[in-house]
């Protein structure tokens, strides 16, 4: 059953110059992580109606960046960048903000403030505490004054309601393989290795494969029972690439896929965040996605 009374908790602090956001989501951790590091969620639900978010570009990683734009219904076009200092994948990440221009250049007439972001998975829903520390007391008044505890507050429950209804059949999947990022990333990419992995039981195998890497790339692998009695082509675009860290795509039936490789002395995680089609069970089809990222792990492992 869906938790309805989420916490929520907005704090001004002027001795330190902060504010402090602590929010409750009723989804599990993956989900709300992607809906905070995947630019076309994001685009979704960052900016408080009417106004609307578009990214031009996005960099997830520690020096990386996103550069969007919130776009009024006068379609007047505001830029800003959050410039990503650390990040912890699954846990948190450190950024710094500024308002800019579409090339990106900071605009120094506006405060800067740095965003600490941790996610706390409580069973069935997900806390995300933001701390927001400002350079001084006048930039702190200046971004309350412009109404942020409203605009922010607002594009919070653009999130619960994203998560509610367009995000409500997300399924997670996840392996870990005793291997570094490089190579997991290798194997997971490379025709030549997928066609060895990418098949959920002894009974179907993978023919052939091709991958165009980069984003607005093709991939396409044929997936087909040995009995030579059925196949059918997983195929689709990708929409961002960010090597041995992050992959998004769009199937050819729509769904999206979001892929995050995590590695931890030596080791790398591997989760998988899709949309779920509408003719089998979610748990068929999650069981099915494991299978084969186990596949993928007894694949990596065993070469």
């Amino acid at each position: 059953m869906m938790k309805t009374n989420l916490m929520m908790d907005f704090t001004v602090n002027r001795e330190t110059n902060t504010v402090n956001v602590k929010r409750e989501f009723a989804a599990k951790l993956p989900l709300v992580w992607a809906a905070w590091t995947e630019p076309e969620i994001l685009d979704q639900w960052w900016a408080p109606r009417p106004y609307k978010t578009k990214t031009k570009s996005m960099d997830f990683r520690e020096g990386g960046y996103w550069l969007y734009a919130m776009i009024s219904p006068e379609n007047e076009t505001h830029w800003c960048r959050g410039d990503y200092l650390k990040i912890s994948q699954l846990k948190g990440f450190e950024a710094i903000d500024a308002f800019c221009n579409e090339e990106g250049e900071v605009n120094t007439d506006f405060p800067r403030s740095t965003w600490e972001t941790d996610f706390t998975e409580n069973g069935s829903s997900t806390t995300v505490d933001i701390q927001i520390k400002y350079n001084s007391l006048a930039d702190l008044e200046t971004v309350v004054e412009m109404g942020f505890k409203e605009g922010f507050t607002a594009a919070l429950k653009n999130l619960d309601d994203l998560l509610a209804d367009d995000l409500k059949e997300m399924i997670t999947v996840e392996v870990v393989v005793e291997a570094p990022a490089a190579k997991a990333w290798e194997y997971w990419t490379s025709p030549q290795h997928i066609t060895q992995w990418n098949h959920a039981n002894d009974e179907w195998h993978c023919p052939y494969a091709e991958n165009d890497l980069q984003t607005g790339g093709r991939f396409k692998s044929v997936m087909a029972s040995k009995d030579g009695k059925m196949s059918f082509d997983f195929s689709g675009t990708y929409n961002f690439v960010i090597p041995h860290q992050k992959i998004a795509y769009t199937l050819d039936d729509e769904r999206k896929v979001f892929i995050s490789f995590d590695e931890s002395n030596g080791s790398t995680k591997i989760m998988t965040v899709f949309e779920a089609e509408g003719t089998n069970s979610v748990e068929m089809q999650q069981a099915g996605w494991q299978a084969i990222a186990d596949s993928f792990k007894r694949h990596v492992e065993a070469n």
